[in-house]
C-alpha cells in the first residue's frame, strides 16, 4: 500500500505557522492590555491614598501651599488616569483585532486539516477496496486452478 500524499501539506503547514503568529500576536497584546490596567489601577490606588492624605492633613489643619501642592498632584494623577484609560481603549481594540485575526487563522487551518482527513479517508477506502479485488482475484484465480487440477 502507497503511502498518502496530501497535496496541500504546505499550505497547511504555512497555515499552521500563520495560526502560531497570530496566537503569539494575541497573547502580546493582551499582555499590553493587562499591564495598562495594572498601571491604571496602581494610579488610582495613588489617587485614593493621596485624596486621604490630603484630608488627614486638612483635619489636622495644612497650609495652603500643602493644600495647593496635593491638589496639583490629585489633578496630575487624574489626567494620568484619564490618559491610560486612552490607552486601556486602545489596547482593547488590538485584543479584539488580534482575537480576531486568530480565529479567522484557526478557522483556515481548521478547514485544511478537515480536507486532509476527508481526503485520507477517501484514499484508504480506494486503497482497502483495491486490496480486496486483488485477494478475490487471488482466490478466483486459486479456485479455478484447483478445479482445473481437481478435473471438475
Amino acid at each position: 500500500m502507497a503511502k498518502f500524499i496530501f497535496k496541500l501539506q504546505k499550505l497547511l503547514t504555512i497555515k499552521e505557522k500563520i495560526e502560531k503568529r497570530a496566537f503569539l500576536e494575541f497573547g502580546a497584546a493582551m499582555s499590553v492590555w493587562e499591564k495598562k490596567k495594572k498601571e491604571k489601577n496602581r494610579l488610582q490606588t495613588s489617587l485614593e491614598k493621596c485624596v486621604e492624605a490630603f484630608r488627614e492633613n486638612a483635619r489636622a489643619g495644612a497650609k495652603p501651599l500643602e493644600a495647593i501642592m496635593y491638589n496639583g498632584y490629585i489633578d496630575a494623577l487624574g489626567a494620568n488616569i484619564t490618559e491610560k484609560e486612552a490607552e486601556i481603549a486602545d489596547a482593547e481594540k488590538q485584543v479584539k483585532l488580534k482575537r480576531l485575526v486568530l480565529a479567522e487563522a484557526a478557522k483556515e487551518r481548521r478547514v485544511l486539516e478537515n480536507l486532509r482527513d476527508r481526503r485520507r479517508e477517501a484514499y484508504l477506502a480506494t486503497e482497502q477496496l483495491a486490496e480486496r479485488r486483488a485477494i478475490d482475484e487471488h482466490v478466483s484465480y486459486r479456485f479455478g486452478a484447483f478445479n482445473e487440477y481437481s478435473g471438475d
